[in-house]
């Protein structure tokens, strides 16, 4: 066992006096006054209590925090044997077996032992204990530390504490034993989830659970808390009605003075709100907001993919451009207003003629773009490309007229036209204008003859 530390004094030798002045000045806290005496603060109860005492385990001083632990006064207390205040603390330093007791504290994590205390007032009380030895001038002093075990609500057990803490907070507040089966949770996890208290005491967090993360997800956040660390993440779960929700969650272990496990709390924030905002800012980022078609970023982010899938597996595909006739002319006629609506139902019927491989945006005013995966030939465009000008040949319903627009479509092969993104775009633009420049209502195949493409282009 470690050897004990050793200090000197010049104060006089011998005597009780000069004992307990040593022993304030190991402890390094003033003599305790009553403090129940009139003008006289008392110390808070939550602080840690301290008794010192000679080498025949008498207690010779006692820490403002020992008087409210025992509550009693400093005068009730000086004097007593230690084992009158905590009975396994019975022992003379000089037997034999009294090393074996002092390493008995220090055989247990962090030197803390939870042990029976007494007094007049409070009767019997668990109170956690660790002992220490000092040496002053060749005399042996203890120190004893104390700590209440069971301290009234409204200062000290951590979980009455958190319960009164949380119980108007608006966050989720879920106090589990270390089973994960739900002691507690407070009003704001009721408004949140939709589940009363009762619905959830004596079940497990499961009852939340939205199918939404793997297996693996909950392994890994049980093995951080399993560790002693605490998580931190975001976490899917499931109303009472059945409506998911996201919630900023963090859950930390909680031990007790021994440092024993003895739950797990977590506090949930609901951020629902927050990130279908962030999904909305992302999909106008890449959406068109009229049509919800792709947008000219998305579109030319797909076209270089495409590209590369081409590059690399040989596996070409379609690029079409169209521009629909006559679109302004409906403006000037019926307005603006109409002129969405003949585009929303446009964006609908080219969404209707694609597979789900297959990309359809919306590139400008009236200009759509549109990649037919897996589309290398002429021959296998020929259907979709039908399909398309069938499509929107189509007279459209706008509240009480009826408009028939039809479009001129420009396609263009990859890797037979090119594997270059701009030189697809190009020869595509051609052939749409070279479509155009033939009356429109009709698709056109690219040219292999770029310059004959570009006179098209320029005429038109």
């Amino acid at each position: 066992m470690d050897r004990p530390e050793r200090f000197s004094t010049h104060q006089a030798r011998g005597g009780k006096a000069t004992l307990t002045g040593m022993l304030k000045r190991t402890v390094g806290r003033p003599a305790a006054a009553d403090w129940r005496a009139p003008g006289h603060n008392a110390p808070s109860a939550a602080e840690e209590a301290t008794l010192g005492a000679d080498d025949a385990g008498v207690v010779r001083y006692c820490s403002p925090g020992a008087e409210v632990l025992f509550r009693v006064s400093a005068a009730t207390l000086n004097g007593r044997a230690l084992h009158e205040l905590i009975p396994r603390l019975r022992f003379n330093a000089a037997t034999p077996s009294f090393n074996r007791f002092l390493a008995l504290f220090w055989s247990v994590r962090r030197g803390w032992l939870q042990l029976e205390g007494r007094s007049e007032a409070r009767g019997a009380f668990r109170v956690n204990v660790t002992l220490a030895s000092v040496l002053i001038d060749s005399a042996r002093l203890f120190i004893v530390s104390l700590r209440d075990a069971e301290l009234p609500a409204t200062f000290a057990d951590p979980v009455r504490r958190l319960t009164a803490a949380v119980a108007e907070s608006s966050d989720a507040v879920m106090l589990t034993d270390t089973e994960g089966v739900i002691d507690y949770v407070n009003p704001g996890f009721e408004q949140i989830t939709g589940l009363r208290s009762e619905d959830v005491l004596g079940r497990t967090p499961r009852i939340l659970n939205s199918g939404t993360h793997p297996p693996a997800y909950f392994a890994a956040l049980w093995g951080t808390l399993r560790a002693g660390r605490e998580f931190r993440g975001t976490i899917v779960n499931r109303r009472k009605d059945g409506s998911l929700f996201h919630e900023e969650k963090s859950i930390r272990p909680l031990f007790d003075a021994a440092d024993v496990l003895t739950h797990y709390l977590s506090v949930g924030r609901d951020t629902t709100a927050q990130v279908l905002e962030m999904a909305r800012l992302q999909h106008l980022a890449h959406y068109d907001e009229l049509t919800e078609l792709a947008n000219r970023s998305l579109f030319r982010d797909r076209l270089r993919q495409a590209i590369a899938r081409a590059t690399r597996y040989e596996k070409g595909f379609a690029l079409i451009y169209l521009d629909l006739d006559d679109f302004k002319s409906l403006n000037d006629d019926y307005g603006h207003a109409c002129g969405d609506m003949a585009l929303r139902e446009i964006g609908r019927r080219l969404r209707g003629c694609l597979r789900e491989e297959d990309t359809v945006a919306r590139i400008g005013g009236d200009e759509f773009a549109i990649i037919l995966a897996g589309v290398s030939d002429q021959e296998a465009a020929q259907a979709p490309l039908q399909k398309i000008v069938a499509a929107l040949r189509a007279a459209i319903a706008l509240d009480d007229r009826v408009a028939v627009l039809g479009a001129s479509v420009g396609v263009c092969l990859c890797p037979r036209h090119g594997r270059d993104e701009a030189a697809l775009i190009q020869r595509a633009d051609a052939a749409m204008y070279r479509a155009k420049a033939q009356g429109g209502g009709s698709y056109v195949m690219a040219s292999t003859d770029v310059s004959a493409e570009g006179a098209a282009q320029a005429r038109a």
